[in-house]
C-alpha cells in the first residue's frame, strides 16, 4: 500500500499547504488548508465551494482565495461537499443540510489553527452554505461569488440549463451536467430557503459580480455590497476566475486589516 504521508503538506514561498479527510456523517470530506508557513495565522476563511460540475469548474477559484488568505496572514480553507471530488458519499443525499454540516466539521477541525475570527466565503449555491454555516460560526464579515441565494431556484434553474444544452441526453431528467439532483436535495434546498435570507440580515456581506453575469435578483433587496469585475463568468468550463481572485485579494487586504 502506498503511503501518502509525504504528499499531505508542502512549504514554499512563505506558505504550508495540508490537505487531509474530516468525518462528517458517513462520509469522509476532503479539506485542503492554506495557511502562513512560519507564523501563526490571524484569521480564518472558510470556502464553501459551488455545487456539482460548477464546483468541479471552479476548484481553482476556491484555491485562489484560499492561498489570499495565507498570503495575507490568515488560514484558508477549502472542501469538497459529500459525494463530490474527492470526498466520499452520496451526491444524491447531499442535501443542503448535509453541505451545510460538512462545512462546519472542516470548521470546527481547523478552529485552533489561527487567532481572530471567520470570514466565509461561499461560490455560486456556496453561498447559501455559507449563510447557513454563519449561525454558529459567526464570521466578522461574509464574501459571496456569483451568489445563488434561493438554492431550490438554483436547482430547477441548473436543471434546465442541462436540458438544453448539447450535454443532455434522452433520459437525462433529475440529472444536471452529469451530477444527479436528487428531491431530497431540492427539497431540502427549498426548506432552507428563508434560514439563507435571515442569516445573511446578521452579518455584513460583500459580492462578487461578473459585469456580463445575469442578475441575481434574489440578493439584491439584502442589503449585500457589490464589487463588479469586467467578462462573464465561466461555470460550466474550468477557469481561474483571476479578475475574481484579485478583487477577493483586494477586499480582503481591508476586511483583514485589524487582524494584521
Amino acid at each position: 500500500m502506498t503511503d501518502w504521508t509525504d504528499v499531505r503538506s508542502w512549504t514554499g514561498k512563505g506558505l504550508r499547504r495540508e490537505a487531509f479527510y474530516v468525518p462528517s456523517g458517513p462520509a469522509e470530506v476532503f479539506v485542503s488548508l492554506w495557511m502562513p508557513a512560519e507564523r501563526r495565522a490571524a484569521f480564518g476563511l472558510l470556502v464553501c465551494p459551488a455545487w456539482g460540475f460548477e464546483g468541479t469548474t471552479s476548484c481553482d477559484l476556491q484555491t485562489g482565495l484560499a492561498r489570499a488568505a495565507a498570503e495575507r496572514g490568515g488560514v484558508g480553507v477549502v472542501f469538497h461537499y459529500p459525494g463530490h471530488d474527492d470526498s466520499t458519499g452520496d451526491v444524491e443525499a447531499s442535501t443542503v443540510g448535509v453541505m451545510t454540516r460538512a462545512a462546519l466539521d472542516c470548521a470546527r477541525s481547523v478552529r485552533d489553527r489561527f487567532d481572530g475570527d471567520w470570514i466565509v466565503a461561499g461560490i455560486r449555491v456556496g453561498a447559501s452554505v455559507a449563510a447557513l454555516v454563519s449561525a454558529e460560526l459567526r464570521p466578522s464579515r461574509m464574501l459571496f461569488v456569483n451568489e445563488a441565494l434561493d438554492p431550490a431556484a438554483y436547482f430547477e434553474a441548473l436543471l434546465r440549463r442541462s436540458r438544453r444544452a448539447s450535454l443532455a441526453y434522452p433520459g437525462s431528467d433529475g440529472v444536471a451536467f452529469g451530477v444527479p439532483v436528487s428531491e431530497a436535495v431540492v427539497r431540502s434546498a427549498d426548506e432552507r430557503a428563508a434560514g439563507v435570507r435571515a442569516a445573511i440580515a446578521n452579518c455584513r456581506v460583500t459580492s462578487i459580480r461578473y459585469s456580463g453575469d445575469d442578475p441575481q435578483p434574489a440578493s439584491d433587496d439584502l442589503g449585500i455590497e457589490s464589487i463588479t469585475v469586467g467578462g462573464k463568468g465561466s461555470w460550466l468550463a474550468r477557469s481561474t476566475h483571476r479578475e475574481v481572485v484579485a478583487a477577493a485579494a483586494r477586499w480582503l487586504d481591508g476586511a483583514t486589516v485589524s487582524h494584521s
